[in-house]
């Protein structure tokens, strides 16, 4: 019928616009982009190819009822340690740069956390980010348009 004919017509247009996966590549710089939302988190791993950036992966998750509770900042650095962690085999033994679009998380996550009133469980994560050799990079909310779909449309959607 000629609704079904444009409904394909409508899914063939959507279907251009999902974003390719690509496969890594050894020798490509890595870039992991993450945001945090109410509800969940989402993070992006993407290659830098020939000045070009490619996606490779992307993953999110839902908090359970404690990180709801964390502070934004907690939620934003949070989401980065548990991307990188998702990430990790592409990532471990290799310099790649790190996204967020929270200045506070940016902030924390390139300095000591010994002097922190929440210094335990930043010490864990930084315990655990200790393996990876990263540089953090601040950037726009306007610029983290993949993690932010991925946190608010997509999480919103499923909860």
């Amino acid at each position: 019928t000629n609704i079904h004919t444009q409904l394909i017509k409508q899914i063939k247009i959507y279907a251009k616009e999902i974003p390719c996966l690509h496969l890594p590549t050894h020798e490509a710089l890595k870039i992991v982009e993450t945001d945090a939302f109410d509800i969940g988190y989402g993070g992006i791993l993407k290659q830098l190819i020939n000045n070009k950036e490619q996606l490779g992966q992307y993953t999110n998750g839902s908090w359970n009822n404690s990180q709801r509770n964390y502070a934004t900042v907690k939620k934003e650095i949070l989401a980065s340690v548990l991307c990188i962690q998702k990430f990790q085999s592409d990532l471990l033994n290799k310099k790649f740069l790190i996204r967020v679009d929270c200045a506070a998380a940016n902030s924390i996550l390139n300095k000591d956390v010994k002097n922190l009133a929440s210094k335990q469980i930043f010490s864990r994560w930084q315990g655990i980010l200790s393996s990876f050799d990263f540089t953090i990079e601040h950037i726009k909310g306007d610029s983290n348009s993949l993690p932010d779909y991925l946190t608010q449309e997509f999480l919103q959607g499923s909860s």
